[in-house]
């Protein structure tokens, strides 16, 4: 799963970003992964590990 953005639109690259982390730190990109793909975790323990703020 990614999300691609145009060259020529950085801010909506930078909107995004901001966005993730914001869900990262609050738990809701933890809970959306929860409910629509739960193995990942199982499949990239150390990816959820080593990148949880």
């Amino acid at each position: 799963m990614g999300a691609g953005f145009r060259k020529d639109s950085p801010k909506l690259r930078e909107a995004f970003n901001d966005y993730l982390e914001q869900t990262r730190r609050d738990g809701t990109y933890s809970r959306m992964v929860q409910k629509y793909y739960p193995t990942v975790f199982t499949c990239f323990e150390d990816f959820f590990t080593a990148n949880n703020p």
